[in-house]
């Protein structure tokens, strides 16, 4: 099935007839270069993740310059009160401009300063780029006063720093002043938003898109092209309408415990890949999706996999519910 409604066409087209100064014709070229990722279909799963729930797996990007973009509802007391698309330009820069870049740069507001421990992360960094965000709101309810339909530019970019193998990552916020090639903010007229939110709201947080590059690297997860029909094209043409996107999607192509079977072709789980908490009498709960290294030589396929959200442990013991945190 082909999205046509898709944020990237949309801002692609916008940009070709707004693009003014060097700077955007820079950003314009990265955004016609950029792959078109579609992440609607598995961000959920990493909804809450942040800084602190990073783990030592490879999330590189899957190009130097990339866009991602996926849909995410906000709600409130369990009702959908706006629907959003989150878009995401990804575009690598040489790791000595980014360092550069952070050397007395003054805090943005809502975030906090650089410290010493952030400073030192930085500075043994191998690998950087550059996080331009946009959004639009795609329905709203009714008395909001965000704009539905327009697109938003975040006023500021993130600056992110990685380790050699990609297992660790930082992020900083950088203000549009910052001397970075690429890194002056390229409006094209949009209207620039200034909310800061917390880190764990997958509408302006990277770790959500982040991880789920790392599913990227699993050996149940395919990645899928799509591309748009004859049909759609030859609509597009007589419309006069910008031709519509191809993009890819991420798949999990079967159950963890299926792909993970050993040389005899037997289930390769055992008691020895399974945490305490599986091993030990725990109450019914509901576990969320996660990975896991297989590196056993009896696996036919060693490599990270992942693992679903799944219901574990003793009912008899008694069962834990689900909780879900609503974001004011």
């Amino acid at each position: 099935m082909f999205i046509a409604n898709l944020l990237y066409p949309k801002l692609l087209a916008h940009a070709s007839d707004h693009c003014r100064t060097p700077v955007e014709k820079y950003f314009l070229r990265d955004l016609r270069a950029a792959p078109v990722y579609e992440l609607s279909s598995v961000i959920s799963a990493f909804e809450k993740r942040t800084h602190d729930d990073d783990q030592p797996i490879p999330k590189r990007p899957p190009h130097d310059v990339v866009w991602a973009e996926y849909k995410w509802d906000e709600g409130r007391d369990g009702a959908v009160t706006q629907k959003w698309t989150v878009g995401n330009l990804l575009v690598t820069v040489p790791i000595e401009e980014a360092q550069a870049a952070t050397r007395g740069m003054r805090p943005v507001k809502g975030f906090a300063p650089l410290s010493d421990e952030t400073r030192d992360l930085i500075a043994s960094a191998h690998h950087s780029y550059v996080i331009q965000r946009f959004y639009q709101c795609d329905w709203t309810e009714p008395g909001s006063d965000v704009p539905a339909g327009r697109i938003l530019c975040q006023l500021f970019k993130l600056l992110a720093f990685a380790n050699s193998d990609f297992t660790r990552l930082h992020h900083v916020a950088a203000v549009p002043h910052v001397p970075l090639s690429r890194q002056t903010l390229p409006c094209f007229g949009l209207q620039v938003t200034h909310a800061v939110y917390p880190e764990s709201n997958p509408i302006v947080s990277p770790w959500p898109m982040e991880t789920c590059f790392a599913l990227m690297g699993c050996k149940n997860v395919v990645c899928d092209t799509v591309t748009p029909t004859p049909k759609q094209m030859r609509s597009a043409r007589r419309h006069r309408e910008r031709p519509p996107s191809a993009y890819r999607v991420l798949r999990l192509t079967k159950i963890v415990k299926t792909a993970a079977v050993c040389a005899d072709g037997e289930d390769g789980l055992t008691d020895e890949d399974m945490t305490t908490e599986e091993r030990a009498g725990v109450r019914f709960h509901l576990r969320r999706g996660h990975y896991k290294n297989l590196q056993s030589p009896r696996y036919k396929h060693p490599g990270w996999y992942y693992w679903p959200a799944c219901w574990c442990g003793d009912e008899s013991l008694g069962k834990i519910p689900p909780i879900t945190r609503v974001l004011p």
